[in-house]
C-alpha cells in the first residue's frame, strides 16, 4: 500500500486543490530547498515526509501550524504526549488544555499519514462530558489550529461547501482526511466506538460531575486502542480536578493520576493554571479566590481542599451513622419481571414514624427511609432500597402493602417527591407531596447538616448512604451532586428526615408549658377600636 499521504497529494493534484504557496511556506519552514529544476516538487516532496518522520511535536507546533508561544510547561506535556501510549494531566482551569490537545491531534494525524499500512480506516476521538463541551468549546479550539495547519492547507480542505474535491472534509463536530481517516468530537452520553479503529482518544474533563461512566470509559478505550495498535496508539486524559467529596480518590481524574504514577509508558503531570499557561499569572484570580477559595483551590491548582471545606463534616458523619435495630427486616427477590419487597416487622415505636419514598421504576433504585424522634434526637432507622435491574422493573403492588403496613401498625405520616408519585398520592390522599424545588432542597439539606453538626440525628449505617451524602455540595443556594447515579438513598434521607424534623419543632415550641402559659395569664388585655 502507498503511503497515504502521498495519495492525499495526488489526489489533490489531480482536483486541482493543491495550495502551492502553503507548500513552499511550508518547506521554507523546514529548511527544504526550493529550486527550479525539473522535478523539484517531487525530491521537495519526499524531503518533506522524512523531515515530518522525525519531527517532534514542538517543532511541528512552531514551524508546521506557526505557533511560537509556548510555555515550557506546554512543551513538557505536549512531549510527554506524544511519546507515552497514555498520559494522565490534571491542569489548572484556563491552562490551555483544549489549545495543547489540538495541537496533540493535529501531531498523531500527520503521523498517521505518513504510515505505508495504514488501517482500512482509523479513527480519532475526542469525548467531552457534554455536547457543549465536545462542540461548542473544543471542536471550535481544534478547528481553529487544524486550518492553520500549513500542512492541510497544502493539500486542501472543504469546510461548508462539500464539492468532494478536496481530500479533507470538516463540518461541525468531525474532520475525514481522505477516506481512510476520521477524527469525531462526541460527549460521554453518545459516543460509541462500534465499528471503530480508534488510534488516539482524548477523554475531556473526565472529573466533570456530568461524564457518564467516566472510569469504566478509560478502561474500555485503553483495552481498545492497545489490542488494535499497541503502543502505537494514544490514550489521553486531561481535566482539571472537582474533588466532590472528602476522598480525593471519589474524582476520577485524580484516581486515574494517583493509580497510574510510576507506570511504564504512562505520562502523569499535574501542575497549576499559571505555572503551564505563560499568559497566567495567580493574581488574573484574585477574585475566584476571595469568592471561593475552596473551588478556586480545585480549579486552578488542582490540590484538594481540607477536610473542613465540605458541606457535610465526614468525622461527624462518621459519628451519626451507626448500626441501629431496625423496625424492619428486608429484603428484595426478583421474580416475574418484578423487584419485589419482602419485609418482616421485627419491632415497634409508640411516636409517630416519618416515611419518605423516592419512587422509580426502572433505572433508578426506589429508596425508603423512616424517621423518629427519641427524646431530642432523630432516628433513622430503616434505609430501604429497591435495586431494579435490565429485566425486572419495581414491584408497585409490593410497595403499596408496605405503605398499608405503615398505616395499619404505626402513626405513621408519608410522604412523596413529586416523581412517579402520582398513583400513591390518590391511592393514600393523606399522604404528603413534598415540595422537590432547588430552595426546598436547599432547606432539607441544611437542616441535614445542622442535626449531624449537633449530633442530634443517629442514621443506620450505610456505605452507600454515607457516599451520596458525601457527594452533595450546597454552593451559592444550589445543590449540586457530584455521584455518577441517581442519589436515591440520600433524597429519601432528606425528606423523611426534614418531616420528622419540622415535627419535632412543632411539637417542641407548643410543649405544655408553653401552652399553659396563657391559661394561666390573668392579664386583662383592653382592645380598643381603630375607627
Amino acid at each position: 500500500m502507498a503511503m497515504y499521504l502521498k495519495e492525499l497529494f495526488k489526489l489533490a493534484i489531480k482536483n486541482k486543490t493543491l495550495n502551492k504557496e502553503a507548500f513552499i511556506q511550508l518547506c521554507n519552514n523546514l529548511n527544504i530547498p526550493i529550486t527550479k529544476r525539473k522535478g523539484w516538487f517531487k525530491q521537495a516532496f519526499y524531503e518533506l515526509v522524512e523531515t515530518l518522520k522525525d519531527i517532534d511535536i514542538v517543532e511541528f507546533a512552531e514551524k508546521v501550524i506557526g505557533i511560537n508561544t509556548l510555555g515550557e510547561k506546554q512543551k513538557e506535556i505536549l512531549k510527554g504526549m506524544a511519546e507515552y501510549p497514555t498520559s494522565i494531566i490534571l491542569a489548572g482551569k484556563g491552562s490551555g488544555k483544549d489549545f495543547m490537545v489540538s495541537l496533540l491531534f493535529n501531531y498523531m494525524l500527520m503521523k498517521a499519514t505518513l504510515k505505508e499500512n495504514l488501517y482500512s480506516r482509523v479513527n480519532f476521538v475526542n469525548i467531552a462530558p457534554n455536547m457543549e463541551l465536545a462542540n461548542k468549546v473544543f471542536f471550535k479550539e481544534f478547528k481553529h489550529w487544524f486550518k492553520k495547519c500549513l500542512l492541510w492547507q497544502a493539500v486542501g480542505f472543504e469546510e461548508e461547501k462539500n464539492t468532494g474535491k478536496a481530500p479533507i472534509r470538516l463540518t461541525k463536530t468531525s474532520v475525514s482526511i481522505g477516506d481512510n481517516i476520521e477524527l469525531v468530537s462526541g460527549h460521554s452520553h453518545s459516543t460509541s466506538f462500534e465499528g471503530m479503529n480508534v488510534l488516539c482518544a482524548v477523554i475531556d474533563e473526565i472529573s466533570d460531575e456530568n461524564f457518564y461512566n467516566a472510569e469504566k470509559l478509560f478502561y474500555q478505550l485503553l483495552s481498545s486502542i492497545k489490542t488494535r495498535f499497541g503502543t502505537d496508539g494514544k490514550l489521553i486524559v486531561i481535566t482539571w480536578t472537582r474533588f466532590p467529596t472528602p476522598n480525593p480518590l471519589d474524582d476520577v481524574g485524580y484516581k486515574l493520576f494517583i493509580e497510574n504514577q510510576n507506570i511504564d509508558n504512562v505520562f502523569t503531570f499535574k501542575g497549576k493554571t499559571w505555572e503551564i499557561n505563560p499568559f497566567r499569572k495567580k493574581e488574573d484570580f484574585a477574585d475566584d479566590y476571595e469568592r471561593n477559595p475552596i473551588l478556586a483551590k480545585k480549579m486552578y491548582e488542582c490540590e484538594p481542599p481540607d477536610l473542613d471545606a465540605y458541606f457535610i463534616d465526614v468525622a461527624k458523619l462518621d459519628a451519626c451513622m451507626v448500626e441501629l435495630v431496625p423496625l424492619f427486616q428486608h429484603r428484595v427477590v426478583y421474580k416475574e419481571g418484578k423487584a419485589i419487597l419482602e419485609f418482616k416487622q421485627i419491632r415497634s415505636v409508640d411516636v409517630p414514624i416519618f416515611a419518605h419514598f423516592d419512587l422509580s421504576l426502572k433505572h433508578d433504585s426506589t429508596a425508603i427511609a423512616i424517621a423518629y424522634t427519641e427524646g431530642d434526637k432523630i432516628i433513622v432507622s430503616d434505609i430501604i432500597e429497591i435495586q431494579p435491574t435490565k429485566n425486572h422493573i419495581v414491584d408497585y403492588k409490593a410497595v403499596e402493602e408496605f405503605i398499608e403496613h405503615l398505616r395499619k401498625h404505626f402513626t405513621a405520616y408519608i410522604s412523596f417527591d413529586q416523581f412517579n408519585s402520582a398513583y400513591f398520592a390518590q391511592k393514600f390522599s393523606n399522604a404528603k407531596i413534598l415540595n422537590w424545588s432547588m430552595p426546598q432542597q436547599v432547606k432539607m439539606w441544611k437542616e441535614l447538616q445542622k442535626l449531624i453538626e449537633s449530633q442530634q440525628i443517629k442514621i443506620q449505617k450505610n456505605e452507600k448512604l454515607r457516599l451520596q451524602i458525601l457527594q452533595h455540595q450546597v454552593e451559592e443556594n444550589k445543590v449540586k451532586y457530584f455521584g455518577e447515579k441517581s442519589p436515591d438513598l440520600a433524597d429519601a434521607l432528606i425528606g423523611a428526615v426534614y418531616e420528622c424534623s419540622m415535627n419535632m419543632l412543632t411539637r417542641d415550641l407548643f410543649d405544655d408549658f408553653e401552652l399553659q402559659q396563657l391559661l394561666d395569664d390573668d392579664e386583662i388585655i383592653e382592645f380598643k377600636s381603630l375607627l
